[in-house]
């Protein structure tokens, strides 16, 4: 018997569009939520975001101190097909507080030390277009969605 794997999504793959035409990947199940303790940063060198818990020491921007993304319940096989479309990150598991109250242990990409910049700087344009159209779509948190209209982009390739 397989088990099917809770993912958290706090990027690009909040957004339906992306995940379920850009990507074909279809969740048997969904629920957005929030991992308390931890801050979305945009410290990837390809220009993504990451997560880390807000004791790391390498965190170094400002914002909510909770990541609100998306709880998606997928097959094994889409998430080894995310893990092959995240290979610049690692996955660690983390305990998310779903919007209707229930505990899950997900697992989260996270950037690896050999991907991460020294500290913040502006995602791309496009990327978080991405999440904040994902965000409303999928009804987060509306204090969320106001920070992330608070960020600012870079137009382009960063």
């Amino acid at each position: 018997m397989t088990h099917q794997v809770w993912y958290f999504g706090f990027g690009a793959n909040i957004n339906p569009w992306k995940l379920r035409t850009k990507r074909k990947i279809e969740p048997l199940d969904q629920v957005a939520g929030r991992l308390v303790g931890w801050r979305l940063t945009f410290n990837h060198k390809g220009g993504m975001g990451n997560i880390e818990p807000l004791n790391s020491s390498t965190l170094t921007n400002a914002g909510p101190d909770e990541v609100h993304g998306m709880l998606l319940y997928i097959t094994p096989r889409d998430f080894k097909t995310l893990c092959k479309i995240e290979f610049e990150y690692g996955t660690t598991d983390v305990q998310v507080t779903a919007y209707d109250g229930r505990q899950i242990v997900a697992k989260a990409f996270v950037t690896p030390p050999n991907f991460k910049l020294v500290q913040s700087l502006p995602p791309p344009e496009r990327y978080l277009n991405l999440i904040k159209d994902g965000c409303e779509t999928m009804g987060i948190d509306p204090s969320y969605r106001a920070w992330l209209e608070s960020v600012q982009t870079e137009k382009g390739q960063r």
